[in-house]
């Protein structure tokens, strides 16, 4: 039942863009700019805190000496660089994801 009803939904989430170019361009920004920025952040977040250990020990296990000499520097450059830069990201993608949504509304 739960799999008729999740397909059902598919199937009409998949329709209305068939029929409108433009919501299709929205959707496609939502997804493209929005939710892939926002998965990398939540990603780097996951990976750089809260599986940190487990992180690295697959970086270390099967690199060479040097890769294994790396792992801290790479592992911080995850947990402080990469997270405020991609928010930056997430934050402008949003503005003009919001931006997009209302223009799609105006028309």
């Amino acid at each position: 039942k739960a799999a008729l009803i999740t397909g059902l939904l598919i199937t009409a989430l998949g329709v209305l863009p068939a029929l409108s170019t433009d919501l299709l361009g929205l959707m496609d920004k939502i997804a493209g700019e929005l939710l892939l920025v926002a998965g990398a952040l939540a990603t780097a977040i996951l990976a750089g805190w809260v599986v940190r250990d487990q992180v690295q020990s697959e970086l270390i296990q099967g690199a060479s000496a040097f890769w294994a000499r790396q792992v801290p520097k790479i592992m911080a450059v995850l947990r402080f660089l990469v997270p405020p830069i991609v928010a930056i990201v997430l934050y402008f993608s949003l503005r003009e994801t919001i931006g997009a949504i209302g223009g799609f509304m105006a028309s």
